[in-house]
């Protein structure tokens, strides 16, 4: 009978993430604009790699002037971290009339 190991590999090394801070968003033309996980993570770490995500990432008219979003970091093993990003959403566009016909 040969001897048998068992070897167990766990990951309990939570990830780590910071965020960029604060952010500026200009809305576009139809009133919306789109936050990336790629422009909202300053820095993110984990020795078995993550996957990222917002708890918001599409902003309207509604969301202005500004408010936080949480990013989240995940590894494979499923611990996790997040940091907080304070978003600025702008309406830029110039409003514009149109004259009835007579």
């Amino acid at each position: 009978i040969s001897p048998s190991i068992t070897l167990v590999v766990s990951d309990s090394e939570l990830p780590t993430v910071a965020s960029v801070g604060t952010i500026t968003l200009t809305l576009t033309s139809t009133g919306n604009v789109t936050l990336t996980t790629v422009a909202a993570i300053a820095v993110s770490n984990d020795n078995c790699g993550v996957t990222s995500s917002l708890s918001q990432s599409l902003f309207t008219c509604s969301d202005m002037p500004e408010l936080n979003v949480t990013v989240f970091v995940e590894d494979p093993s499923g611990n996790q971290g997040n940091d907080t990003l304070l978003v600025t959403v702008q309406d830029t566009a110039v409003p514009s009339v149109t004259a009835a016909a007579d």
